[in-house]
C-alpha cells in the first residue's frame, strides 16, 4: 500500500478539497493530510510520496518545511507537484527556470487557442486537454495509455489554473515528460509535465489539466489513472527505460563525421514486372500513385515521379525526387503499375530511361533503380546519358508532432569503392534516415537544419540504384537494416514481394466472370487492402486508412490518412475476412483491442507516431461486430477468448452511453457517429450507430454462448431485442415513411434521406417492406452517379458536391447501398453500384480506389486517391451481397444466396475461405436433365480439404421457372425460404468432396 502525505496549497480551496476526497476513495492508498506547518513536526516520516496540490495559488512553505521535503527526497521518498504547486521547485533549489506560464482564467470556448479555424463550423468541437509524451519509447506516467491521454473537458465559464513552462523557457535541470495536448493537435511549446532525480528520490511535476473539481467529469477515469500513475512512479525507484521530449539543439557526436555509417551494395538489379494484373498508363496527367509495404509508404505522380517517402512514422524524403537527363527534364512515355513495383518509362529526345520503384514486404526500405535503354545505333543513342537527381531528407515525424520536432537535422556522408551514403540524424538521434547510392555517381550534400539537400550526378552506363532507409533506433538501427539487406539482396527481396503478390492472386478469393474488369478490380482490391496492413515501431501492427502525399499547412505531417483507424479498420476488416485474408484481419482486430481506452472505448485514430484519439461513437460497436465476424469467418475461438475481457469492457462502455435507458447508444459527449460536421452534424442518437449496435449484439449473443459466457449471451440477446424495439419506436418517422437519420437531444427527428439510410438495411435492422422505398430512392439520379452514390441528394438545398458530409460521392456509401440492394434482392441496381466502385481502379491512381469523389464530376474531392474502405467496398458487396455468403466456421458451414446479374451466363468463385476450409464454386446458366436442356442454374461445389464444409444454397424463384432440385442427379426436397416479395428455395449439401446442385426450371424450347 502506497503511503501518501498530501499537502494542500489552500486547505479551503475547492480544487484541493476535491483532490483530498479523491485520495480518500483510493482503497490501496494510505493517506495523511498535513499543512506545511504540520509537516515540520512530522518531517514527512514514513511517506512514500509527498504530494503538493494547489488549485489557484502557489503554496507557501517555510524554510523548515522546505528542509523536510528535501530530507524526504534524500531518504528516497518521491515528490509530486501538481498545478500551482510546480513553482515550489525554485524555492526547493531544484530548478533555475521555474514555470513561466502561471495563470488562473475563466474558460470560453470561442477563445480556445487550439480550435482550428477550419473546424469553427463544428459546434460540437471537443474542447479537451491532456498530455502527450515523446514519440520514441514510453513513460510510466502513461501506463495504460498510448503515450498520452486527455484528462479534462472544458466547460463554458469554468475557472481553472495552471503553472506550466512555455518555450523557449523550458526546465533547465529537469526532463520534459509531456506537452499540452488538444483535440487532434499538440501545443508542443508548452511543457505540462517534467521531472527530476534528486537524492534517492524522484520529483514529478504536472502543471495543468488534472482538475478534480472540474464541472465535466467525463474524462475523470483518464485523469484518475494518470494521477495514480504519477504517484506510483515517484514512489518507486526503478521504473525501467523512460522517454523524454528532446530539448535544445542536439550535441554533436563522433558519428557526425560519417564514422560507423553502414555502406553496402545490395546485389543484382530488380527483376522485370511479372504480375498478371499490371496496369499501363500513358501518363497524360500527373495521376497519383502509391506503393506500400508493412513499413514503408511511397507517394508520387505519374509525371512528377516520387514525391514523398515515409518509413513509419518518419518522412525521409519530401518535396519530390527531381530527375534530369543530359540537363533536361524527361517526359513520361508510359507507366506500369503492379502491386510490387511501379515502372516509369522516361524519354529525353532519343534517350530512354527506365525508373523502377520497389518496396519490400516487411523491410523499412525503398529501392529506386535507373537504367538506360539503348534503342538506336547513333553515338548519342549508345553513349550513356548523364543523370542528375535532387532530393531533400527532412526527418519529419507524423502528426500530431510538429514538423520541426526533430530539427536541427544533422547530415553526414561516407563513400566506399562500391557505394556512397548520406545519413540524417534528428535532434533525437533515435530518429535517423539514410540514402545509399550504388553506381558511378558523385554525391553532393548541402547542409540544412530542416532538410539536408542531396544532389546525385551519375553517368548511367549500367544502372544507378538509390535505397532510402529510416529508423527510430538510431545509427544502430540503420546498421541492422543495411546488414540485413546486404545478406538478402534486392533481387531476393523483389522475389519475396512477387511471391507475396502471387499468393494474394492465387490463394485467396478469386472471381472469373463475363466481366473481366470486375475480376481484375477484385484482385486489386485484395492487393490494396493487404498494403494497408502496417507496422509502426513502438505502436504496433494494424490497418491504416488511406494514402496520399502530405500538404503544406495543417496537413504537413499527414500523409493522407496513413495511420490506424477504428471505424476504417472495422469496415475494411470485414472485407479482409470476406476475401480470406484472415491473418491480416486478426492483426487489425487485435490492434484495436490493444489500444482500447481504459474506459472500454475503441480508438478512432492512432497515429504511427503513437498518439491515440477516442472521439468516435461508432468505433466501439463496429469493433464488437468485427469480433463476431472474425469468429464467424475463421472459427478461431482461442483468439476471441483471449479478447473476451476487452469485449466485455467494450459492451459496458456502449451501454453506459445510453443515458435515457431506451436501449440505443447516444453520441452526445461520446463522439461523432458518421457525420462529423456540416449541415447534418450533431445528432444525439443516429440510426447508423444504433443499427451497428443492434447487429453487433445479435452476432455476439450466439458467440458468447459458444464460449460458455451464458450471462453475456443472455444479456446481449435481451439488449438487442430492446434496441430493435427502440429503433422502430424512437427513430421511425411516420410522416416521412422511413427511419430518421438521427434524433436530436430535444427528441426531434432529422429525417433527411441520405446514403447512410442504407446501413441499417444492409445490416438487417430494417425489414424489406420499410426498406424498399428508401433503397429505390438511393438508386435514382438525384443520388446515384455513374461513379457512385452521393451522401445527400442533389436537389437538397444543402447539397454541396465537394462537401464531405453534404453531397460528395464516397465509394464507401456506394458499397453500403450495393449491400442494401443485394439484401433486398435488387441485384441489378446492386451490381451497377458494385461496378461503379470496381471501375475506380482504372481511373486516377491506377489499381487504387479513391476516398471521396465530386458529386458532379468524376474527380477527386477528398484527400486520398488510395483508400482502404473504398477497396473494401469492392470485396464486401461481391461476397456478402452478390454471393450472399453467411459463414459459420464453428459449425463448418456457409450459406450462399447468390444474386447473379442477368447478363452473366457463368461465374467461377475460388478460395472462399471459411475456417480451415476453402469452397470452389462454378455456376452455369442452364441445366441438363436426362439429356434435355432446362431453364435454371447448375452449381458445381468443391471443398478443400474434402468433407470440411456444409453448404446451404438458396435460389430465388420469383419471376423464374422452377420445378425441382437435383443433387448429384438425384431429386431432393427443397425448403421454401426468403420473403413474400422474393421467395427462395433452399438445399443443404455436405461436401464429401464435391457435388453438383441443379435448380431446374422448365424445359427449353428445342431442348
Amino acid at each position: 500500500m502506497t503511503r501518501i502525505l498530501f499537502i494542500p496549497g489552500d486547505p479551503a480551496g475547492a480544487e484541493e478539497h476535491a483532490a483530498r476526497d479523491w485520495l480518500r476513495r483510493q482503497a490501496d492508498i494510505e493517506m495523511r493530510i498535513q499543512t506545511p506547518d504540520e509537516l515540520v513536526h512530522t518531517d514527512g516520516d514514513g511517506a512514500d510520496v509527498i504530494w503538493l496540490h494547489a488549485g489557484e495559488r502557489v503554496p507557501e512553505l517555510s524554510p523548515d518545511a522546505l528542509g523536510c521535503v528535501s530530507g524526504a527526497l534524500d531518504r528516497g521518498a518521491g515528490l509530486f507537484l501538481s498545478l500551482f504547486a510546480t513553482p515550489v521547485l525554485e524555492v526547493l533549489g531544484l530548478e533555475r527556470s521555474p514555470p513561466n506560464n502561471c495563470a488562473v482564467a475563466v474558460w470560453h470556448d470561442a477563445s480556445d487557442p487550439l480550435w482550428p479555424e477550419a473546424m469553427r463550423d463544428w459546434p460540437a468541437y471537443p474542447h479537451i486537454r491532456g498530455l502527450q509524451g515523446w514519440a520514441a519509447g514510453s513513460h510510466p506516467l502513461f501506463d495504460g495509455f498510448m503515450r498520452g491521454t486527455f484528462t479534462w473537458r472544458a466547460t463554458e465559464g469554468e475557472r481553472v489554473g495552471e503553472a506550466t513552462c512555455l518555450a523557449p523557457r523550458w526546465p533547465v535541470l529537469g526532463r520534459v515528460v509531456a506537452v499540452e495536448r488538444g483535440y487532434i493537435q499538440l501545443n508542443a511549446a508548452k511543457a505540462v509535465a517534467w521531472e527530476y532525480a534528486v537524492g534517492g528520490g524522484r520529483v514529478l511535476c504536472v502543471g495543468a489539466h488534472i482538475h478534480f473539481a472540474a464541472r465535466d467529469a467525463s474524462l475523470a477515469p483518464q485523469r484518475d489513472r494518470l494521477v495514480r500513475n504519477a504517484l506510483a512512479y515517484v514512489a518507486r525507484h526503478d521504473s525501467g527505460p523512460v522517454a523524454w521530449w528532446p530539448v535544445g539543439a542536439r550535441k554533436q557526436s563522433p558519428t557526425t563525421s560519417g564514422e560507423g555509417l553502414p555502406v553496402a551494395a545490395f546485389g543484382a538489379a530488380l527483376p522485370e514486372l511479372a504480375s498478371a494484373i499490371t496496369l499501363t498508363s500513358l501518363a497524360r496527367a500527373d495521376d497519383p500513385f502509391t506503393i506500400a509495404g508493412r513499413r514503408v509508404l511511397v507517394t508520387g505522380g505519374e509525371q512528377s515521379g516520387v514525391r514523398e517517402i515515409w518509413v513509419h512514422p518518419l518522412c525521409v524524403l519530401s518535396g519530390g525526387l527531381e530527375v534530369r537527363v543530359d540537363g533536361e527534364t524527361p517526359t513520361v512515355r508510359s507507366v506500369e503499375v503492379s502491386p510490387e513495383q511501379l515502372v516509369r518509362h522516361l524519354q529525353t529526345r532519343t534517350r530512354f530511361i527506365e525508373e523502377r520503384i520497389f518496396v519490400p514486404v516487411d523491410e523499412g526500405a525503398v529501392v529506386i533503380e535507373y537504367r538506360f535503354r539503348r534503342v538506336g545505333r547513333t553515338r548519342q543513342d549508345v553513349e550513356p546519358p548523364r543523370l542528375e537527381l535532387r532530393l531533400r531528407m527532412p526527418l519529419r515525424l507524423e502528426w500530431p508532432y510538429p514538423a520541426d520536432a526533430l530539427r536541427p537535422v544533422k547530415a553526414f556522408r561516407r563513400d566506399t569503392g562500391e557505394a556512397a551514403s548520406i545519413a540524417g540524424v534528428g535532434r533525437d538521434p533515435q530518429f535517423a534516415a539514410q540514402l545509399l547510392v550504388e553506381g558511378q555517381a558523385t554525391l553532393t550534400l548541402a547542409e540544412d537544419d530542416a532538410a539536408p539537400r542531396v544532389t546525385i550526378a551519375a553517368v548511367l552506363a549500367e544502372r544507378l540504384r538509390l535505397t532510402m532507409l529510416g529508423t527510430s533506433q538510431g545509427l544502430v538501427g540503420l546498421s541492422r537494416i543495411v546488414r540485413a539487406l546486404s545478406r538478402v539482396g534486392v533481387r531476393a527481396l523483389a522475389a519475396g514481394r512477387a511471391d507475396h503478390a502471387a499468393a494474394l492472386l492465387g490463394d485467396y478469393l478469386t472471381l472469373r466472370s463475363p466481366n473481366a474488369a470486375l475480376d481484375t478490380a477484385l484482385e486489386w482490391a485484395k492487393a490494396r487492402l493487404d498494403a494497408f496492413v502496417v507496422t509502426a515501431p513502438g505502436v504496433g501492427s494494424g490497418l491504416m486508412a488511406g494514402y496520399a502525399e502530405s500538404r503544406p499547412g495543417w496537413n504537413e505531417s499527414r500523409p493522407g490518412y496513413a495511420w490506424f483507424f477504428g471505424r476504417d479498420g472495422c469496415w475494411s476488416g470485414f472485407a479482409l475476412l470476406a476475401a480470406g485474408l484472415h491473418a491480416e484481419a486478426r492483426v487489425a482486430l487485435e490492434f484495436l483491442a490493444g489500444t482500447q481506452d481504459i474506459s472500454g472505448k475503441i480508438a478512432h485514430e492512432v497515429t504511427a507516431s503513437g498518439a491515440a484519439h477516442y472521439d468516435a461513437a461508432d468505433a466501439t460497436p463496429l469493433w464488437l461486430k468485427f469480433v463476431a465476424e472474425y469468429a464467424a469467418w475463421t472459427g478461431d475461438v482461442d483468439t476471441v477468448r483471449a479478447l473476451w475481457p476487452r469485449v466485455e469492457r467494450a459492451l459496458e462502455f456502449v451501454r453506459a452511453t445510453d443515458r435515457d435507458g431506451d436501449g440505443l447508444p447516444e453520441n452526445t459527449g461520446v463522439g461523432h457517429g458518421w457525420i462529423e460536421s456540416g449541415p447534418l452534424g450533431g445528432g444525439a442518437v443516429t440510426s447508423y450507430v444504433a443499427a451497428i449496435w443492434i447487429a453487433a449484439l445479435e452476432a455476439l449473443a450466439p458467440l458468447a454462448e459458444l464460449l460458455g459466457e451464458r450471462d453475456t449471451a443472455a444479456r446481449c440477446a435481451a439488449d438487442a431485442a430492446t434496441a430493435r424495439r427502440a429503433f422502430d419506436d424512437r427513430l421511425f418517422d411516420a410522416s416521412a415513411g422511413r427511419h430518421a437519420l438521427q434524433r436530436a437531444a430535444d427528441g426531434s427527428l432529422e429525417s433527411t434521406l441520405t446514403a447512410l439510410s442504407a446501413v441499417p438495411v444492409a445490416l438487417g435492422v430494417v425489414d424489406e417492406v420499410r426498406a424498399g422505398p428508401v433503397i429505390d430512392a438511393l438508386a435514382e439520379e438525384r443520388f446515384t452517379t455513374a461513379w457512385g452514390v452521393r451522401l445527400l441528394a442533389r436537389d437538397d438545398p444543402r447539397y454541396d458536391p465537394r462537401g464531405y458530409h453534404s453531397g460528395a460521392v464516397w465509394p464507401l456509401f456506394t458499397g453500403w447501398v450495393s449491400l442494401a440492394e443485394f439484401a433486398t434482392h435488387r441485384q441489378e441496381a446492386a451490381y451497377r453500384h458494385l461496378l461503379s466502385n470496381a471501375g475506380l481502379c482504372y481511373d486516377r491512381a491506377k489499381g487504387a480506389f479513391d476516398e471521396v469523389l465530386h458529386g458532379e464530376h468524376l474527380e477527386s474531392a477528398g484527400v486520398c486517391a488510395d483508400q482502404a474502405w473504398s477497396a473494401a467496398m469492392v470485396v464486401l458487396p461481391f461476397v456478402e451481397g452478390m454471393l450472399g455468403a453467411v459463414p459459420n466456421a464453428a459449425q463448418r458451414r456457409v450459406r450462399l444466396t447468390p444474386h447473379w446479374p442477368r447478363e452473366w451466363t457463368h461465374a467461377s468463385v475460388g478460395h472462399l475461405r471459411v475456417g480451415e476450409a476453402m469452397l470452389e464454386l462454378d455456376a452455369v446458366e442452364g441445366c441438363l436433365v436426362g439429356g434435355v436442356a432446362h431453364d435454371g442454374v447448375r452449381y458445381r461445389l468443391r471443398s478443400v480439404p474434402p468433407g470440411s464444409l456444409t453448404v446451404v444454397l438458396e435460389h430465388p424463384i420469383q419471376g423464374r421457372s422452377f420445378e425441382r432440385v437435383l443433387v448429384d442427379g438425384a431429386e431432393v426436397t427443397a425448403e421454401r425460404c426468403g420473403t413474400a416479395t422474393c421467395p427462395h428455395v433452399r438445399v443443404t449439401t455436405w461436401l464429401a468432396e464435391q457435388a453438383e446442385v441443379q435448380f431446374v426450371g422448365h424445359p427449353l424450347a428445342g431442348g
